[in-house]
């Protein structure tokens, strides 16, 4: 209970409840739905996120710590210290990952869709770090010479159309 009313002073701490913590929250709340653990004061008193975002324009980062933090509050409120460490800790399951493990390598290809507006790379070389993430799209950039090459086909491509432009011209 302490924890719900300290967050809301503490904006730091309060950012960490982003909708990926959020998205654990409501996993482990279907979880022990499936399970036969919800509290019954929770469920009548906590609302879906259905109906609570219905209205997509209503979700924000602003909306989702709220909700994140009225979902706990609903949790302390039910007195039971068993419930809140069921709801609250993580089971370590691989049902409970909604999102990759953390693997900086992959942040700019196939684990992108789970970190949204990373966009600041932070050390002490950020140049060969950003070139390390980069390799595989690296790998897929065209030669020097195949620029070249295409160049070259769009050119007599342009050169062959204007030839059958002028063509037309004197037709007429």
């Amino acid at each position: 209970k302490r924890l719900t009313q300290r967050l809301p002073t503490d904006p730091l701490v309060l950012k960490a409840y982003t909708e990926r913590a959020l998205a654990t929250l409501l996993q482990r709340w279907k979880q022990l739905e499936k399970d036969g653990k919800l509290k019954e004061g929770f469920a009548k008193t906590m609302v879906t996120p259905e109906v609570k975002f219905a209205d997509l324009s209503d979700l924000n980062h602003a909306s989702i710590r709220a909700y994140a933090m009225e979902l706990l509050s609903s949790v302390a409120d039910q007195g039971d210290d068993t419930f809140a460490k069921d709801f609250c800790a993580p089971s370590g399951s691989e049902v409970d990952r909604l999102f990759p493990a953390f693997d900086l390598k992959e942040m700019l290809f196939s684990n992108a869709y789970a970190f949204p507006g990373l966009t600041l790379v932070a050390g002490d070389h950020p140049f060969e770090q950003m070139l390390e993430m980069s390799k595989k799209l690296q790998e897929q950039f065209p030669t020097a010479d195949d620029l070249d090459a295409d160049l070259k086909r769009q050119e007599e491509a342009a050169a062959k159309a204007e030839k059958f432009k002028e063509d037309d011209e004197t037709a007429e």
